[in-house]
């Protein structure tokens, strides 16, 4: 998975991790942290933290393989650049829901 995907899928599903998961996550990601740097941080050894990482990685692919809310999305959002020459009203109100 590209980190690009990774990405997309935590913030998404990111909410369904431990507190652990989500830290080392965000630190690594977000941060830019080594695996050693938050190996001392939260403890454990480098090897602990990678396979958490990846573990959440697997746990967040299978979150979006069953739902396929980023995949929805984005579906949503190709439509809405499709339309917004024809009906920018209804593209925009699309925006407006995605967004939030």
């Amino acid at each position: 998975m590209k980190d690009f995907e990774f990405t997309e899928y935590y913030v998404t599903y990111g909410a369904l991790l431990t507190d652990r998961q989500k830290k080392l996550v965000e630190g690594y990601y977000l941060y830019d942290l080594s695996l050693s740097e938050l190996a001392e941080e939260f403890g454990g050894s480098r090897q602990s933290v990678y396979d958490a990482i990846k573990k959440a990685r697997v746990i967040l692919s299978e979150y979006e393989e069953k739902l396929k809310i980023c995949e929805l999305r984005s579906k949503f959002y190709s439509l809405a650049d499709d339309i917004k020459n024809d009906c920018p009203a209804v593209s925009e109100k699309i925006d407006s829901i995605l967004r939030g």
